[in-house]
């Protein structure tokens, strides 16, 4: 997929495409940036690295403080 809006669903599964470059590129990154996994998100490793996603994140899963308000009132303007 290579549309950034694009909406995954639960069960969805994201990897990266079995290219050397792409490959050496997101390996590189993982073991020289580890970082904690969300926990509506699964990571599987292997040979070709790909994460899951387990639910929907909700907006206790938001780590930033949002007024959602503002945000509905914003958008029906």
């Amino acid at each position: 997929m290579d549309i950034p809006s694009y909406l995954v669903r639960i069960g969805d599964v994201i990897r990266v495409k079995n290219r050397a470059k792409s490959l050496q590129l997101v390996t590189a990154q993982l073991s020289e940036h580890p970082r904690e996994v969300p926990d509506y998100l699964s990571r599987i490793e292997g040979a070709i690295p790909e994460g899951r996603v387990t639910r929907l994140p909700g907006p206790e899963d938001v780590s930033i403080p949002v007024q959602t308000q503002l945000i509905v009132e914003l958008c029906s303007k």
